[in-house]
């Protein structure tokens, strides 16, 4: 083997990465997978003399990356898959498998070459298929899986009896693509178990089968069993006709044990396909959870010691799962909604004592535990379902102890406390039956607790709420990273109805780009250049800069720069578009791309107070909170745990990415893993003002040809130092009257006196003007000339169109505020055409302002007056 080596170093490096991306296959982040392992091929080709085994094998999984990337809807990926199996296919042909693959591995090569040579045979099919379900064109997808199928189904070349399969399996699996595109609350899980199971069913091939497949197709069937099993279980745990909740519990135990099997057979099959493990340890943990619970259940029914002693074996078995789990460094959550954390599910034994003392009816001792439970309980998890959950169990032992004292102030004051959770909080079933049953102990005052009623408490205590939801996904939508009024904006934008919702919806389209430009660049820019400043808030300049660093930090991405690419183009051609038929194509396009964009997005958060925890670090309330965001109204809060030495000021910063998977709500921050401040406030002011006077525009009936002709004027000034270039047009009933440019004359006068000038002879009543600079007021002008503001009044014109406001200080907003005084409309040109008067006059306005090229500086306080 040592003479095949060539740089021992590079195979090291190879490894690393292969081993990097086999982590990230397992974490579900196939593209960072596919990256990794092309990677590890160009690393182990360097390292031998020729390729063998590891380079066939990284191509092959990266192919696999890919495919699974294309089944995800990441159609993008397309012409990479076809570019990659290409040169697959032309250097490793029969002859070259033979010659360059050990003996030992040659056999799996040729099965595996195989398979994707037929698989590249219907790729064109599949992607038709991807291509439907990212548009969530189930009706399409089905369609174009069915024809293929019966393709398959008669033809001759290799392994299409596999493929038949497989498309079968897939043609199923739109049935629950169709149910997770549905809000959570809305989902049939009886539906997806179903679905699975009619997949695992077609998974499967004839016995008169030739295809070297049949173990790669029964893993496909094993993976499908398991998770047909898992939603049955999750289905019947949500079950809220259960009468039997230890049957039930039984049931779901016997679900969940079949479903690891099945799992664990579809992770060791030595089929080449690489099923995430994560999902594995999953099951294993909930089995280990429904065990326990189940115990406790038989616990709360007898009350045995040694039924106490199983539950404790049992929670540690489930907190070993765990910890095993979150060792393989997946960011899969495995605690929706019953966990929030690990350090909560070490806690459980606390609450399994809390039980066993409340089964004996050791009210004051179950309090006691109950207690220590919640100031054990994070800080930041306050008046989460579990928290809030424990505290009705706490505050109903509590009610106990009253009652058997025969304290009935202390009761009246319980119960005050638990209608007050009651009307505030999620408290479900159980716990309104709780909240009751304590209200009903104020009315058997001197009446001892027989042991039927203490029986039919203890049944109930352990058990959770059948509102609770069992989530199966855990991912946070990554479209809840950035300030809320980004996604507003961009649905309330989506169809125009007429030419004047176009305007005003293109300006705000742009506001939501450049917000998500500015937020990528300026946090990838503090990671990967420190030193830069924070970039100009300016759309064409924020494109720039991230398409450099698209060129030199992710070049191997090409989707992304390909989608910065994209966005310019679309960019250019919206704000040319006038006609709403023409608005939607492109709207999809930047919708497409800003979507592509998330992907490298920051998370935004808002850091607003500090509050100390018990341990001495800092849990600091944030917003918002992603998780219980959409399902718990009013409890938008994220926590950072910081240590003592790490310095935060309220204000706003950066998550990284990756942050926002899982569904944690609290995240540790180190001098390693800093937050980063966020240099940026959207100019949302801005883009409104410049969405309304689109619109404004267009309703009044000038067009943006009359806009462009005012600025054209401006460009013939003759240049002078500290003077503006200033054009002026008059428009009366859509046609121009007059027209002019400052020192037009070859006199001081401006272009909006010139202009009205001409017009002596003829009525401007009810005329508008378009001047490219806001026009002047005293005392900007000298005492014995009537200034532009006063000429426009005086004679009858009803609506102004300005380029920019003067950053004259002496004026600035001035000739605004008094043309609105006066009952005078006032409007402005379209952010693009207000940049060009800006760069004509840049000179003019570096006397007057430190801003370099950004109009918005000078139009945030513009109407500070009104």
């Amino acid at each position: 083997m040592m003479k095949h080596i060539k740089d021992e170093r590079k195979l090291q490096q190879g490894f690393s990465c292969q081993e990097r991306g086999r982590s990230a296959f397992d974490a579900f982040d196939f593209e960072e997978a596919f990256y990794l392992y092309t990677e590890a091929e160009s690393f182990y080709r360097e390292g031998f003399n020729e390729p063998g085994d590891r380079v066939f094998f990284m191509q092959c999984t990266a192919m696999r990356c890919l495919e699974v990337l294309l089944d995800n809807g990441r159609l993008d990926f397309y012409d990479t898959y076809q570019e990659k199996a290409k040169v697959f296919f032309e250097e490793w042909i029969d002859i070259e498998i033979s010659a360059k693959i050990t003996y030992r591995r040659r056999d799996e090569a040729f099965t595996f070459r195989l398979w994707r040579a037929s698989h590249f045979r219907v790729n064109p099919e599949t992607y038709d298929v991807n291509s439907a379900l990212e548009h969530n064109d189930f009706e399409r997808a089905r369609k174009v899986l069915e024809n293929l199928i019966l393709r398959l189904e008669h033809n001759p070349f290799p392994e299409s009896d596999a493929l038949c399969a497989i498309s079968r399996s897939k043609l199923e699996i739109i049935t629950v693509k169709e149910q997770l595109k549905k809000r959570e609350d809305q989902r049939d899980i009886s539906v997806i178990a179903s679905a699975y199971m009619r997949a695992a069913k077609a998974s499967r091939l004839p016995e008169y089968s030739t295809s070297r497949q049949r173990q790669r197709i029964e893993a496909f069937n094993n993976w499908f069993l398991s998770h047909t099993l898992k939603f049955k279980a999750f289905a019947r745990l949500k079950d809220e006709k259960m009468t039997n909740p230890i049957s039930s519990l039984i049931e779901v135990e016997q679900l969940l044990a079949k479903a690891v099997e099945h799992a664990k057979r579809a992770i060791s099959s030595p089929s080449g396909v690489d099923f995430p493990k994560s999902h594995f340890s999953y099951l294993r943990f909930w089995h280990a959870i429904i065990s326990e619970r189940l115990q406790l259940l038989k616990l709360m029914e007898k009350g045995k010691e040694e039924d106490f002693k199983l539950c404790i074996q049992l929670w540690m078995k489930a907190l070993t799962v765990a910890e095993g789990f979150l060792k393989q460094g997946s960011e899969v959550a495995i605690f929706p909604n019953r966990f929030y954390s690990l350090r909560d599910l070490k806690l459980e034994e606390v609450f399994l004592k809390a039980a066993y003392a409340f089964r004996q009816q050791k009210w004051s001792d179950c309090a006691t535990y109950l207690e220590e439970w919640r100031q054990e309980f994070p800080t930041e998890y306050r008046w989460s379902w579990r928290d809030i959950q424990v505290y009705i169990r706490f505050l109903f032992a509590k009610a106990l102890c009253a009652f058997s004292e025969g304290n009935q102030k202390e009761l009246r004051e319980i119960c005050k406390e638990l209608e007050k959770v009651e009307k505030s909080e999620p408290i479900g079933n159980i716990g309104r039956f709780l909240v009751s049953e304590a209200k009903g102990l104020q009315m058997k005052k001197g009446i001892p607790l027989n042991d039927e009623y203490v029986n039919l408490l203890c049944a109930c205590f352990s058990l959770d709420s059948y509102t609770d939801s069992y989530q199966t996904e855990s991912e946070i939508d990554p479209f809840l990273s950035l300030p809320e009024r980004v996604y507003d904006w961009l649905a309330q934008t989506c169809s125009p109805s007429t030419s004047v919702e176009v305007g005003e919806f293109r300006e705000k389209v742009l506001g939501c780009v450049e917000a998500l430009l500015y937020y990528i660049c300026d946090y990838h820019l503090q990671i990967l250049s420190p030193s830069e400043l924070a970039p100009l808030p300016d759309l064409e300049a924020l494109i720039e800069r991230l398409s450099d660093l698209a060129n030199i930090h992710w070049k191997e991405r090409i989707s992304l720069v390909i989608s910065i690419e994209s966005l310019k183009k679309a960019i250019e051609h919206l704000q040319k578009v006038e006609e709403p038929a023409q608005y939607k194509p492109v709207y999809e396009k930047i919708r497409g791309v800003f979507k592509e964009l998330m992907r490298i997005a920051p998370v935004i958060i808002e850091i607003k107070s500090v509050i100390p925890s018990i341990e001495g670090l800092k849990g600091i309330e944030a917003s918002p909170d992603w998780v219980l965001h959409r399902s718990r109204p009013g409890r938008e809060r994220l926590f950072i745990s910081a240590s003592p030495e790490i310095s935060l000021k309220p204000g706003m910063y950066y998550l990284p990415p990756k942050w926002r998977k899982g569904n944690r709500i609290s995240y540790p921050v180190s001098e390693e893993r800093s937050l980063l401040p966020v240099r940026y406030q959207p100019q949302w002011k801005f883009w409104e003002k410049a969405a309304a006077n689109s619109s404004l525009v267009l309703i009044e009936g000038v067009s943006f040809a009359h806009l462009e002709r005012a600025i054209e004027l401006s460009g013939k000034c003759v240049g002078e130092n500290k003077k503006p270039k200033v054009g002026s047009v008059i428009v009366k009933e859509s046609k121009i009257v007059a027209e002019a440019f400052r020192g037009e004359d070859g006199s001081d006068k401006h272009a909006e006196e010139i202009a009205i000038g001409k017009c002596r002879k003829q009525d401007l009543n009810g005329a508008t003007i378009i001047t490219t600079l806001e026009p002047c007021i005293p005392p900007a002008r000298s005492p014995n000339v009537a200034s532009c503001a006063h000429l426009i009044i005086q004679n009858g014109i009803k609506k102004v169109i300005i380029g920019i406001i003067d950053p004259n200080r002496e004026v600035h907003g001035g000739g605004d505020l008094l043309l609105r005084r006066n009952n005078i409309s006032v409007a402005y040109f379209p952010s693009k055409l207000s940049r060009e008067i800006w760069a004509l006059n840049k000179e003019f306005i570096g006397i007057h302002t430190d801003h370099e090229f950004m109009p918005m500086y000078i139009y945030q306080d513009r109407f500070a007056h009104e």
